[in-house]
This record gives structure tokens, sequence and C-alpha cells, in this order.
């Protein structure tokens, strides 16, 4: 018959040379430890040994050493038995079942075993027959005896040369079996130290489980799956979860197994692997739950209903418990503070306990209490907190109006949107708790992770949320201060909450109180708008970019509108008691800052809006959409969460494995007629779009073809005879070469370059050239000749790669740049360039960077340029936005400090250099 030897893996050798060689047990995955010397004259006394194994340092060491319960010591002499002064020493292993196995040549071995409340010496090991094998009580000393005999391996006195059978004939004779049906908890981790019994499913490990389900304690069903001290989450990994779907001849799972055999201790064993469904049965009348009631068992009911059992139909005739009938009392006052809306009530209980369905008497879950009662600010609060509808409920029986459906699908849709979750847990993890204690941390997640929620629920905050969810911000929390001032790095006076290292700094004292809970939002909001604005347009937190002088004054109106009527809101009158250089970035973040202030009270929220419809129309059509437009552009994703069908789309393409739960079946089953309602009403407004659409441009083109018509008459008035003029210059001149024109021609383009040269039309200019490209050789204007100037043919074929050449050449040649970038006193090739480019942003960038390069040593004439540029474009009312606030954005990086603030104010002066 096959034999087995003790597995080396779990075996560790350690000399006999100090009390501190077992300082490398601690952590380890050992189980047996051996003890030994390099000869036999060198083995210690077992009085020594003895004094070893029971010192501090040693016994410390080895119970670090979570796995470990065996000990086998080589020692020399005589081996006595204990007596009660070394029975007492052994008392530091304190509840731990051990083993200690002392071997000697001289005089054999002797082994002392500790089990719970037995400790039993044995000096001898004799035979045993197999009748009385069978008839004794099973123990450590019985296998012993048993395998000294050859029943199902071997054993002659040495503990690492013991052997055991690996298949006997009588399965129900093995030794593992036998020690799962006494529930002997040292014999089954000693047996372990030679198979794992459950590495593979058969009869024989089917069997096994099943009968250690209905015997074994806590301890020994971790020692028969090898989870000696395991935490809860190392044994949901370690677990083989094949063997945990096995059934028995009725059809019963082993949760079920164990809660028939009354095993409190296995049934929370399995429990606590959260792998079974509570409510999963025979059918509908039998299962967990009315298999406790059945055996009378009110713990094991108590065990399960905490773990989301539903209440079983002969549940009134079981004896209740006093702890029972609490548990059963809470939840029902649980499902009566839901339907009477009180949120403060309900939110302690969610946090206190984490179930799924939280099932009341009538095994009515409490997300369809609160939707039944039409409390759907308690149904957002449960969706959060991952408590759902249960899979036999339908929202569709009860008496829902259209606005309650439509409440409903809106609520599910964004709080099972995996974007919803992401960002808020993104925010989430960057926040980092200082001074509370451990008493509150666990309230404190909870109320944190409440009051992002109920940020994200207010769609004006979402940009704000996921902007800092994408960023490197850290957020410091400080929950036993109203101030951040002691969180300041600087241990600066003048602390604000968000500094330029890219920390938030918050003092939240307040949101672990119910009534100041608003203050809390108003602060983070507050502080996430200013990082995020900042981040926007890289100026000190202000709304707008460094030099956009239109949007700096749009604000500056704003500003004094508020300044007016400051007095009507305290949060807002506040701003204007700081120094003037913080207005605009203080008083940009009020939005948000009054919105979550006032977040319960719609009523104060409106007459903030109407106090201040100024700031307020400035946020939503400015900065709102400057955040939106933001993320659009972080890597081409739209997260703006604004049209659900869009972020659900979104959400689907990537979320493509995610599992459609049942809540969100039946809403989609009955909404349905809802959803393709609206659907008709999008496509009948799209029509109507589109109808108007074509009709415009048909009218447009009718009056572009007028137009045209009439323009030819436009560029002629300016010449001496009119008809002539017009011929000339729009019809026959493009076709005709000059030097076939006769004297009268010629006197009439002279008068034609006269005129052009004292209005200084640039646009008249550019349209003649177009039209005329032969005229452009023999026009000169200012004291630069066109003739002789090549920028203006590279700038109206688009030929940067030439005109970069061009402009090298002349560097190269020490020439005097400026003038082969001057058009004339108003005007110059930038100008000509945007002018020609019909807002073609590639090409006005290709053209600066060729001026760039062409003055990099000559800074001055580029900052004249730029200046000359934007004066000109913000005379002649040029829209081309992006163009402006590129070249705006080039012009603040040129000029230091001291020339941008001359700027701002209108009063700088550059004088032009020979480069």
């Amino acid at each position: 018959m096959p034999q087995r030897s003790i597995n080396s893996k779990y075996i560790i050798e350690l000399p006999y040379s100090s009390d501190q060689s077992a300082n490398i047990l601690a952590g380890t995955a050992y189980k047996l430890v051996r003890i030994s010397s390099n000869d036999d004259h060198s083995h210690p006394t077992m009085r020594e040994a003895i004094d070893l194994i029971t010192s501090e340092t040693f016994s410390t060491n080895f119970l670090k050493a979570n796995r470990a319960f065996v000990i086998n010591i080589q020692c020399r002499g005589s081996l006595l038995p204990l007596n009660a002064a070394q029975v007492t020493q052994l008392q530091c292993y304190k509840d731990r079942s051990m083993i200690f196995f002392f071997e000697s040549k001289e005089s054999g071995f002797c082994c002392l075993y500790k089990d719970k409340n037995i400790l039993k010496f044995i000096t001898n090991v004799s035979k045993i027959f197999i009748e009385e094998f069978r008839e004794s009580e099973f123990s450590f000393e019985l296998m012993l005896r048993a395998l000294r005999s050859n029943y199902c391996g071997k054993f002659n006195g040495k503990l690492l040369e013991t052997q055991l059978s690996v298949a006997p004939l009588d399965d129900e004779w093995r030794l593992i079996y036998l020690a799962v049906l006494s529930n002997n908890l040292l014999c089954i981790r000693f047996l372990q130290l030679f198979e794992n019994f459950l590495a593979s499913i058969d009869n024989f490990s089917i069997n096994l489980l099943q009968s250690a389900v209905q015997s074994c304690d806590y301890d020994s069903l971790l020692a028969l799956f090898d989870l000696n001290f395991e935490s809860q989450k190392e044994m949901k990994l370690k677990i083989n979860k094949k063997l945990l779907n096995i059934k028995d001849e009725n059809g019963f799972n082993l949760l079920m197994i164990a809660v028939d055999s009354k095993n409190v201790d296995a049934t929370r064993f399995l429990l606590n692997l959260e792998y079974f469904d509570v409510n999963e049965g025979v059918d509908e009348s039998i299962t967990p739950a009315s298999l406790a009631c059945k055996t009378n068992n009110s713990t094991i009911l108590l065990m399960l209903l905490q773990n989301d059992s539903k209440y079983p139909k002969n549940y009134l005739k079981i004896q209740k418990t006093q702890e029972l009938e609490m548990f059963c009392k809470k939840i029902a006052e649980f499902h009566r503070s839901i339907a009477t809306g009180d949120l403060r009530s309900a939110r302690d209980f969610i946090c206190s306990l984490k179930l799924q369905y939280y099932y009341n008497e009538q095994n009515k879950s409490a997300a369809m209490t609160a939707i039944e009662n039409r409390q759907f600010k308690i149904y957002e609060i449960l969706l959060i907190n991952k408590s759902s509808l249960a899979p036999h409920e339908d929202p569709s029986t009860l008496n829902l109006d259209f606005n309650d459906k439509k409440h409903l699908r809106i609520i599910h849709d964004r709080y099972s949107n995996p974007l919803y979750e992401k960002c808020v847990l993104d925010v989430e993890k960057k926040i980092q708790s200082v001074n509370i204690a451990e008493k509150n941390r666990q309230k404190f997640q909870f109320e944190l992770s409440q009051a992002l929620n109920c940020l994200y629920d207010v769609e004006i905050f979402r940009p704000v949320l996921q902007i800092v969810a994408a960023s490197e911000i850290k957020i410091l929390v400080d929950f036993d201060r109203n101030s951040v001032k002691c969180l300041d790095p600087s241990e600066s006076a003048s602390t604000r909450g968000y500094y330029a290292n890219d920390t938030i700094y918050i003092g939240s004292k307040e949101l672990l109180f119910d009534n100041l809970r608003h203050l809390f939002l108003a602060t983070i909001i507050h502080e996430m708008t200013h990082f995020v604005i900042d981040f926007l347009y890289q100026n000190f937190c202000r709304p707008f970019v460094a030099g956009d002088e239109k949007r700096e004054k749009d604000f500056r109106e704003v500003v004094e509108a508020c300044r007016r009527v400051s007095a009507k809101e305290k949060i807002v009158d506040v701003v204007f008691s700081y120094h003037e250089s913080l207005h605009y970035s203080e008083l940009i973040v009020r939005p948000n800052h009054l919105i979550a202030h006032y977040y319960d009270n719609e009523e104060m929220q409106k007459e903030c809006e109407k106090n201040f419809p100024e700031l307020f129309a400035f946020y939503k059509e400015r900065i709102y959409g400057d955040m939106l437009n933001r993320l659009e552009s972080m890597e081409g994703r739209d997260l703006r969460g604004l049209g659900w069908s869009r972020k659900r789309k979104y959400a689907d393409n990537i979320y493509k494995d995610r599992v459609v739960d049942h809540e969100t079946e039946i809403l989609i089953d009955n909404f349905e007629i809802d959803e393709k309602f609206e659907r008709k009403e999008k496509k009948l407004f799209w029509k109507i779009l589109f109808v108007i659409f074509f009709s415009l441009v048909f009218i447009f083109g009718l009056f572009a073809l007028k137009f045209s018509q009439n323009s030819e008459n436009i560029y002629a008035v300016n010449f001496d005879n009119i008809e002539h003029g017009q011929n000339l210059a729009y019809n026959n001149a493009g076709n005709q070469k000059i030097e076939n024109f006769n004297s009268k021609d010629v006197k009439i383009l002279k008068n034609f370059e006269k005129n052009l040269k004292e209005s200084g039309n640039l646009h008249q200019i550019l349209s003649v050239f177009n039209e005329n490209e032969s005229f452009i050789p023999h026009l000169n204007f200012s004291s630069c000749s066109i003739s002789t100037h090549p920028n203006l043919n590279f700038i109206f074929n688009k030929n940067i790669s030439a005109l970069k050449n061009h402009n090298d050449q002349i560097k190269n040649s020490k020439s005097d740049l400026k003038n082969f970038w001057k058009f004339n006193e108003k005007c110059n090739f930038l100008t000509l360039a945007i002018e020609k480019s019909e807002n073609d942003f590639d090409f006005i960038e290709n053209v600066f960077n060729v001026a760039e390069l062409t003055f990099d040593d000559c800074e001055n004439n580029l900052k004249i340029i730029l200046v000359k540029t934007l004066k000109h474009l913000k005379d002649e009312n040029f829209k081309g936005d992006k163009i402006v606030n590129f070249l705006k954005e080039k012009l603040n990086k040129l000029l230091n400090v001291s020339e941008r603030r001359n700027y701002l104010n209108g009063n700088l002066e550059l004088d032009e250099k020979n480069c």
C-alpha cells in the first residue's frame, strides 16, 4: 500500500544555539520546527530543551509563525516526565494546540501534546488491536498507537520517519475521517502535514467535507481547508470554490447541511466565505432560514438574517432569543424611518449595518419601501451604499405616476453608471484624513462618501469633480478643526484652502454634525473650484487667460454688479472685504459655494440666482462651458454627465462585460414606453431643425447671388473713369498683360494705387489682389515696395517653407529684418496673413513660427508685431477668437512683468531695434 511522509515544505531546521534562532520563524508558513545540534554530544538535555522552548524570546517568535504547531527536539540522556513547574512553563503557548516531541538515542522518545484543555505526556506508544481501535474514542494518542500497529500507516518512534497510507481499503476508517467526525483539531492539523485531503474533488473529499460541516467547529474547519488562522480575505482567495458547490442526496448545499445539523461554527465559517446565497434552497419552502426555524435554532437564524436572508414562512414558530428580537425590531424601525422620510435615522442605520436588501418581516427590501413611499432621496442613499431592489421585486406594480417613473429612472441611471462610481471613488481616494479618532473613522468614511455623492448629484458640480478625479491633486481633511491654518505647510496666518503645490487643505469638523454638513459641502466645492479654474486658465485662479482683455472686461462688469447688491448675501459680501487683487478669484467660485451651502434649500438657491444673475450667467456660460470642453479634450472622451443616453452609451462601450443587474432590467422594461415617447419627440425636433436649416441656406444663397451681381462696382469707385476702371480692375485686368494697357489705362491704375494708399483699406487691397494678381508687380505701398517683397506672394500662396527659407537668407545676410516684415505703419505681414487665412489657425500658427524663428535674437521687434497686430484686429472687430487667444498667449510669454502691466494699462512703449 502506498505510503506518504511528512511534506518537507512544512519543516524548518533550527540549530540548538540560543533562543534567538527562532527569530526567522515569525510570519512564515512552516508548521514543524526541528531543533538539533551538529553532533550527539551537543544535543540538549530534556530540561535544557524545556527551558529553551519556554523562554520568552523563543515562544514569542514561535507564536508569530501562526501556522507552526509541532516542535521536534533531539535530546541526549534520559527523557523524564515533566514536573508541575515545567508544565506551568508551557502555558506560555496559551490556547494553541501543540505537539512537543522529544527524541533521544538513549531513551527513545516522549511526546507532550496540548489540545484545547487537554495536556498529556506520552512516554510509551503500545500497539493496539483493531477492535479496540474502533471502539475507543479517537485522540492523538490513539492515532499514534494505530500507526505503531501499522493501521493506515507506520510509526517507529521517530517523528520525521512517520508514514501515512495514501488509500486504505476502508475510507470510513481513514484517520482524517475519524479526526473530522470527532472534531479533533490537533489530529486534523497533524494529518494535514502528510496530505491535503481536499486538493481534489472525489467521493471521499465530498463525504469528508459534508461530515466536517456537521461535526467540526470553526478552528477545525480552518485546519481542514489548510487555512489556519487566515484572515477572511485570504480565506476567500485560497479556498477551492468547486468544493463549495457540492450537494447531498437531498439537494442540500454545505450551508444547508450545517444549518440542519445545528452547527453554529460551521454556519459562521461558511457565511464568512461570502460565497453562498442565503436564500438559495431546494425550493421556496426549504431554505437555510426555514431549516433554522425547523430546528428551533434562533442563533443560526439571526446569523442568516444578518446576511440578507429572507424571513421564512415558519418564522413565527421559532422561539426567539433577545438578540433575534432586537435585530428584527431595528429592521422594522429602519423601514419606518424610510417610510416617514427620517433621513438621519436611515443614514445612521445604513452606516451601522451593510446589507444589500434589508428585508423586513414581510420580505420587502428597504429600496422597495423607499420607492413605495416616494422617498427618492433615501433611495439614492441606498443605491450609493450598494443596496438595491430584491430580485423578486418589481416597481412597476406600484402606483407611480409619470414624473415618479422618470425620477426613478434618472436616479437609477445615475448611480448604476460606472462613470459615476469611478469619478466619486477617484476623488475619495485623493482625500486623506488627519486628526480623527479611530472610533469615528467608519463614520467619517461614510459621511465623506455621502458628501461626495451629494456633490456629484448637482449637475453643475460634475465637471469640477471629474477634473479633480483626473488630476494629481491631494486633499487633506482635518476633522478636528474648523480652520485649515494648522495644515498649511508654510504655517501662514493668511491660509487659503488651495495652494500651488497641488494640495487642498480643508478643516471639516462640521461634516460629523448633521446641522453643519452643508458648511463642509460648500467648503470642499469652493476649494475644488479654485483648483479647476487655476488649472484651466493658469492666471492665479482668475476666470480668464492672462491678456484676454474682453473677458476680463466682461467679468469686471460682473464684479461691479455684484458689489452693488452684495449686502443681500453675506457669502458674496465677504469677498469685498478682501484685498482688491482677490476679488476676481474669490467671486468666481461663489456660484458653486452658494449652491452647496443651500444644498437642501432650493428656494434659497433660486433667490441667490435672482440676486446675482450676472455672476451665475458668467459661470454657467463661460466657466462651465470651458470645463466641459477641457473634459472632452482629455483623452478624447466625453465625460459631461449631462445627457444620460450619451453617457450610458459611452459607459457600455467601456464596460462591455458588465452584467446588467435585475433592477436595471426592471426599469428598462417598465419604462420603455416613456423612452419611446421621448425618442419620438426628439425625432420630430430634429426634423423641424433640418427644415429650418436648409431654408436658411437657400435664403442665404439667393442673397449671396444678388450681392455678387452688385459687388463688381465696389472696387472701381476710386477711379477717375468708373466705367473704364471697373472693366480694367475687375473684369479684364486679371486676364491681360500690363504692357498691353494703353496710356489711359496706366493713368487709371496710378490713380487706383494712390486711392488705395490713402484709404489704407487692407480688405480692399486684398480683394483686388485676389482678383487681379497682374497688378502686384506694379503697385508700391509705404516705403516698402511689394514688387521687391516676396513675403506677399508667399503668404498669398500659403507657402510656409518658402517663407521660412527666404527669411533665413535675410537673417544670414545681416539685413534689417523689420523692413521685411513691415507692410505699412498700420499693418504688417502677420496681419496680412490673418486676413488672407480665412480663420485657418494652422496657417497662422506656421506664419508666427516663422516670425518667431526669424526674430529669435531680436524679441523686441516680435513684441511690436504682436502688439500692433492685436490692436489692428481689435479695431477691425476680428471674430477669430482662437487666433486672437493664441497671439495673446504668445505675447504674454514674451512680455516681462512690468511690460505686461503697462500693456494691460494701455501705455506700453517698445522701440524697434536693428537685428
